[in-house]
């Protein structure tokens, strides 16, 4: 009987210590200091941009998607363009492409959480037009 005491309490203390183990190199993910924000940018968002040579405003609008996508969207919200976008603390930038012309662009702006984006834009060629945008 007294073997058998033995084998159970070593058995239990066996079942302890390896149920208690730690394990050494646990990793903990870094958190994205911007991940809250980046959430609030991801939508269609509506606005206006004008140029230097034209004073009347144009319909302007993005799909912001999650992983860093956009679509560039006409006033039926069908997509028109395609591109990528950044958010860096409040400052937001994109590259787009023009399906119909393969015009590439860059916005570069500020984003106003929640509600507002607004900005600079250019062409990215040799002919520098240039204006302000917004959207809402």
């Amino acid at each position: 009987m007294k073997i058998f005491k033995i084998s159970l309490t070593a058995i239990l203390l066996s079942i302890f210590f390896i149920a208690c183990k730690k394990e050494k190199n646990v990793e903990i993910p870094e958190m994205d200091p911007d991940a809250g924000n980046k959430s609030l940018v991801h939508g269609i968002w509506v606005g206006e941009y004008t140029t230097t040579t034209r004073t009347a405003p144009v319909y302007f609008s993005f799909r912001i998607k999650a992983g860093g996508a956009l679509d560039l969207l006409n006033v039926n919200r069908e997509t028109i363009g395609s591109g990528t976008w950044s958010l860096n603390d409040s400052k937001f930038k994109a590259e787009y492409i023009v399906d119909s012309s393969q015009f590439s662009y860059k916005v570069q702006g500020n984003f106003h959480a929640p509600e507002k984006l607004d900005g600079e834009w250019q062409y990215d060629m040799e002919y520098q037009d240039k204006g302000f945008w917004f959207m809402d």
